[in-house]
């Protein structure tokens, strides 16, 4: 290679690593600046409780390839 074309290389090279590390030093101050702007207005929320209802029973999400139960727990003939 030619010390014209490897000086071109080199040039290029440096250049694209100039134009990447500048663009990471703007995402960086970009993600700053944007946590201070939420930081500044921070949201609250409330909410309230409609129920409280316990969860659902076991017996409710038995398998369904099981034979069915009666309210006793015995199998119900068919």
């Amino acid at each position: 290679m030619s010390r014209t074309a490897l000086r071109r290389v080199q040039i290029v090279l440096l250049s694209a690593a100039i134009l990447i590390t500048a663009l990471c030093a703007v995402l960086v101050a970009a993600a700053w600046r944007n946590d201070r702007t939420i930081e500044r207005d921070l949201g609250v929320a409330t909410a309230e409780v409609l129920s409280a209802a316990p969860p659902l029973d076991r017996e409710l999400l038995h398998d369904r390839r099981r034979e069915p139960q009666s309210a006793a727990g015995r199998a119900v003939p068919e």
